[in-house]
């Protein structure tokens, strides 16, 4: 695998075994480039979490686990496990586009001195879940 990871898709979650393993796995097998980590932060579910996303063999996926529910600070914990240039946070139930995300690893490739990227989003409703397809020219800061 490439050390060149250059976003980081931080999760985190609690007890959403079923919602979170379609998320991770809808990433991992739709976006097939080694320049992302897709990884959870499971806010100590109780729920088989931990056993549903053991079944996900693939070196860019990465889970931990926390001891205690620390509550909303689980916000932080995911993005702190963070790899590589850039960090997203996606909640568990979103799903991403997979040409979004193709280009906006690209996007952020090429652009080194960027801090933060927003985008712009609308939703459609697919099988009663939200898919959010974003322009990732829409705004973006430089650092200064």
């Amino acid at each position: 695998m490439d050390n060149h990871i250059v976003l980081s898709i931080c999760i985190p979650t609690f007890n959403r075994r079923d919602v979170v393993y379609e998320c991770v796995t809808e990433i991992l097998n739709n976006y097939h480039k080694d320049d992302i980590a897709v990884i959870v932060a499971d806010n100590c579910s109780t729920d088989g979490t931990r056993e549903k996303l053991a079944e996900i063999h693939d070196v860019r996926f990465k889970y931990y686990r926390n001891d205690t529910n620390t509550k909303y600070m689980n916000l932080l914990i995911a993005l702190s496990y963070a790899e590589g240039q850039f960090s997203m946070l996606l909640s568990d139930e979103d799903n991403v586009d997979v040409v979004f995300l193709q280009e906006l690893v690209q996007y952020l490739d090429n652009k080194k001195d960027i801090a933060l990227v927003k985008t712009d989003e609308y939703n459609e409703m697919e099988n009663k879940r939200t898919r959010f397809k974003c322009d990732v020219s829409s705004y973006y800061y430089k650092i200064v």
